[in-house]
C-alpha cells in the first residue's frame, strides 16, 4: 500500500513539474524546479523524503521520452523470446 501511494505521489509530482515547466516554456534539467513543486505539493514530508521524491521524479522525467520511443508504450516480457528459441 505504501509503495502505491508513493508511486502516485511521484506521478503527481512529475505531472505538476512538467505542467509548470511547459507554462514557463522551460525544460527540466535539474532537480531544483522539482524540489519547488514537491515542497508546495507535500508540505508535510520531511526534507529527506522530498529529496527522494524529487530525485525519482527527475529520473522519470529524464528517461520518459526514451522509454516511450523505444518501447512504444508496451511492456516487454521474456516469454516471446523463449517461445522463438
Amino acid at each position: 500500500m505504501w509503495v502505491d501511494s508513493r508511486r502516485a505521489d511521484i506521478r503527481r509530482l512529475v505531472k505538476e513539474s512538467l505542467e509548470e515547466a511547459r507554462h514557463k516554456n522551460k525544460e527540466i534539467e535539474t532537480i531544483d524546479p522539482i524540489l519547488i513543486c514537491a515542497r508546495r505539493l507535500f508540505p508535510y514530508l520531511h526534507e529527506e523524503a522530498i529529496y527522494k521524491y524529487a530525485r525519482t521524479a527527475l529520473r522519470v522525467i529524464r528517461n520518459q521520452p526514451q522509454a516511450e520511443t523505444s518501447l512504444n508504450g508496451h511492456q516487454t516480457t521474456l516469454l516471446p523470446h523463449i517461445l522463438r528459441a
